[in-house]
């Protein structure tokens, strides 16, 4: 998983995926390589595996509501392909209450297809205002932006899973 200062997503994540029936490893230095941060599997039918990249999500407060974006690397820090073009299976993002698995091509090929990275426009200059628009940290050649998740699931093939409650009754 991306370094996270809290590791609760991780855990979270296991149980939800022990919960809807896969077995699962961590990935291979070689995997990591290519971003990718676990391999899962359906027991009764290991050869089928999936490789999934557990990303960061961030929240915006409107007026109205409270939106939640997935930041998305389309070039590294050096310059060259981020993760949206590496090999993996399924992107996953944390909400309040499930995960959203997103089928990867399908990601990739909406954002290309509809300019949602914003190419033609400049930079932004700070990271909160990288909805849509390409974001560079300094001294760094990458391009990271962030697309609000709801707008991914209504344009690619995805999967919900509920996270299991980890409240005991007092």
């Amino acid at each position: 998983m991306a370094q996270r200062e809290d590791n609760n997503a991780f855990i979270f994540f296991i149980d939800c995926l022990e919960k809807n029936g896969f077995k699962y490893r961590s990935s291979t230095t070689k995997e990591k390589t290519e971003d990718i941060d676990l391999v899962i599997w359906k027991p009764d039918n290991p050869k089928n595996a999936f490789a999934l990249a557990i990303k960061k999500t961030i929240v915006k407060t409107s007026k109205r509501r409270k939106h939640v974006y997935g930041w998305v690397e389309a070039k590294d820090k050096y310059g060259k392909d981020g993760w949206l073009y590496k090999k993996c299976t399924f992107i996953v993002y944390e909400r309040k209450n499930d995960f959203v698995l997103i089928q990867k091509d399908d990601f990739r090929n909406w954002i290309q297809a509809n300019n949602i990275a914003r190419w033609d426009l400049p930079f932004v200059k700070d990271s909160w205002s990288a909805h849509n628009r390409l974001y560079r940290r300094n001294n760094t050649r990458e391009a990271i932006f962030h697309v609000r998740i709801s707008d991914a699931i209504k344009k690619c093939r995805h999967h919900i899973w509920k996270k299991v409650d980890t409240q005991e009754s007092e």
